[in-house]
């Protein structure tokens, strides 16, 4: 059988009219013509639309096997032929936020995690608890840093009777983001519903002034649905504190969040 290449099927249509068919119905030699005319139209409309056993089936194998080759990097589109738009792949950023608080600020930070407050180059961060005094969690981070690799690393801890001065030179040394509310957690939460100027002398004052507005918190059961609604509004009225950690009460919380919303590599 001659290959359906160039003439190739003119040859054969020629032919085919000399012979008699032996193909499964044909009877005459009408219907051998009738056949073989089908049968080249099946081809000219498969080569038509790329068909894998057209023509240049061997030719386009190979194009589509360099194309897999191709170097695809970072942030980079390649452009195809299929009127498509070019794609992009973007880097994501992988996140560790340490905490030496066990349950409310873990929780808070999960919540926070899997929200939909966080930019889309952000990798879901990974929450984690250290055991320890600010200055120790600091070099926590610095080592899980180190040891991972984490783009962005943040140490959450309250102030209370911490001395946190040393520990923020270390980590702001250490590219560690070290995020501290005075005088406790509880009272970056309480910016969440009101910009709060009265002095708070400890946990305990600010959780009773928290419950105004979240009547059963429990410090061991908090819900980020509690709180989501105001994040933003927290961070706009602590924002305005500048970071000075002596005022009383205040947080550097939006810090962390500004950060993840709105990376420094997006901006």
């Amino acid at each position: 059988m001659v290959h359906r290449k160039g003439f190739g099927w003119l040859f054969q249509f020629v032919l085919a009219s000399r012979i008699q068919a032996t193909k499964p119905g044909c009877k005459s030699r009408a219907s051998v013509l009738e056949w073989q005319l089908r049968s080249d139209t099946r081809y000219l409309v498969r080569s038509a639309r790329g068909g894998s056993d057209g023509p240049s089936r061997g030719s386009m194998t190979k194009r589509r096997r360099q194309e897999a080759r191709r170097r695809v990097e970072v942030g980079c589109g390649r452009a195809t032929d299929v009127g498509r738009a070019i794609g992009r792949f973007e880097e994501r950023l992988s996140v560790l936020m340490v905490t030496n608080g066990e349950n409310t600020e873990i929780e808070y930070l999960k919540g926070l995690a899997g929200s939909g407050l966080l930019n889309r180059l952000v990798r879901a961060p990974k929450v984690a608890f250290a055991n320890c005094a600010p200055g120790a969690l600091v070099d926590w981070a610095i080592r899980e840093r180190e040891r991972n690799g984490y783009d962005l690393v943040f140490a959450v801890t309250d102030k209370d009777a911490f001395e946190t001065d040393s520990a923020l030179r270390k980590a702001a040394r250490h590219q560690v983001r070290l995020i501290v509310s005075n005088p406790c957690f509880e009272s970056w939460l309480v910016f969440h519903f009101e910009n709060c100027r009265s002095f708070l002398s400890c946990a305990d004052e600010a959780k009773r002034r928290l419950r105004r507005y979240v009547p059963e918190y429990d410090k061991t059961a908090l819900r980020f649905t509690d709180f989501e609604a105001g994040v933003l509004e927290a961070v706009q009225r602590t924002r305005g504190h500048g970071g000075d950690l002596s005022v009383n009460p205040t947080s550097t919380m939006w810090q962390l969040i500004d950060e993840l919303r709105e990376p420094e590599c997006a901006r």
